[in-house]
């Protein structure tokens, strides 16, 4: 058996910096790395469960419900598509 390893810089840290809202790198053993679109838990089939959750244990719940809803805005201005409400 022969195994070789090489390494091959993809992204540095100011690569990672400017990437825009909504993105994100995945590294998985066994795999190249894979650059995603984020799912927004706001979006997504739970977010009223998620809500409820937030709103019965976080002390802060009404700050932390109003910096999802800002950071979802500008994830839509960085991938252009709508905001949601």
């Amino acid at each position: 058996m022969c195994e070789q390893l090489t390494r091959e810089r993809i992204l540095d840290v100011a690569d990672l910096q400017g990437m825009p809202k909504g993105r994100a790198v995945v590294l998985a053993s066994g795999t190249r790395p894979t650059l995603i679109t984020t799912q927004p838990w706001m979006n997504g089939p739970h977010a009223a469960a998620v809500k409820a959750s937030i709103a019965a244990h976080d002390p802060s719940a009404t700050t932390t419900l109003d910096d999802a809803q800002r950071e979802l805005v500008d994830v839509g201005r960085a991938d252009g598509t709508a905001s949601a409400t």
